[in-house]
């Protein structure tokens, strides 16, 4: 799956399927995954997006996620997030339903927010590692900036080498 990142406001970046459905989010420092049936799946897949997430940033020595244990997450609201909590640690923040594109239908999208310093790049690059770990289908090489699709640009490339 090919995936767009297209800026969106003076602090976020969508994340576009070819199709042209939100699959994901940057806002600051949180990272939206979206396009889940139900909201079981989407707990579920946020449970394992943060612990894959948690293991690159650590990898990579920045500031890991929190660390949870396997114990059965609940879902608890703080007065402005529903968060999702596995042995009392925030894992994600799961945010309002949305219409698909195509039905009737609801997506269940959740967040997740980094911890510490970051900048832009770094949070694109932690949106993709946790939308292939909640998705399982996305690498690397299916990410496009929108500039490389246009003929009429002869400035460089927004894709670092």
């Amino acid at each position: 799956m090919s995936i767009r990142v297209l800026a969106d406001g003076a602090d976020g970046f969508a994340l576009f399927s070819p199709r042209g459905h939100l699959v994901g989010w940057v806002r600051g420092r949180a990272i939206g995954v979206a396009g889940f049936i139900d909201e079981p799946t989407a707990i579920s897949a946020a449970l394992h997006a943060n612990r894959v997430l948690s293991e690159w940033l650590e990898r990579n020595g920045l500031q890991p996620l929190a660390k949870f244990g396997d114990s059965v997450p609940r879902v608890v609201h703080d007065g402005a997030h529903r968060w999702i909590l596995s042995d009392g640690v925030p894992v994600a923040r799961l945010a309002e339903p949305v219409p698909t594109a195509d039905d009737d239908s609801l997506t269940y999208p959740f967040e997740i927010v980094l911890r510490g310093i970051v900048n832009e790049g770094l949070t694109i690059h932690a949106a993709l590692i946790a939308l292939r770990a909640a998705r399982g289908d996305i690498d690397a090489s299916h990410i496009r900036w929108p500039l490389e699709r246009s003929e009429s640009f002869s400035g460089p490339s927004r894709r670092a080498s």
